[in-house]
């Protein structure tokens, strides 16, 4: 209405993933708790990463790995927590491993890009 021409990028927090864990490794699995899923199409104003427990144990602690075909997986972040924040890393292949302070019940994080 006013005709100005200019278009203003809210720098606020973008949900980026949704992943939900087991509380232990999955059967047949030493570390894997969660299905694979993908960090990727990261606004430009993003400098990192925060993780949020959403459902489930809010104490839970767990660490994220890369799934990496013919090879050993390799740990990306450890010891994440509810609120923790990380470097941006991309990747279509990370899942949630070893989790602890679970109970064995499962969990939900959800993945900000945060300025």
């Amino acid at each position: 209405m006013d005709g100005d021409a200019f278009h203003v990028e809210v720098e606020a927090p973008e949900k980026i993933a949704t992943i939900r864990s087991e509380g232990q490794p999955q059967e047949g699995q030493d570390n894997r708790s969660s299905d694979n899923f993908t960090i990727g199409n990261i606004p430009s104003y993003a400098t990192k990463l925060q993780w949020k427990i959403v459902d489930g144990p809010k104490d839970a602690k767990f660490d994220v790995m890369k799934d990496i075909s013919l090879g050993v997986d390799e740990t990306i972040f450890y010891d994440l927590t509810d609120g923790s924040e990380t470097e941006i890393k991309t990747s279509e292949d990370f899942y949630i491993a070893r989790p602890e302070n679970t109970n064995g019940k499962s969990f939900t994080v959800e993945v900000y890009a945060i300025p």
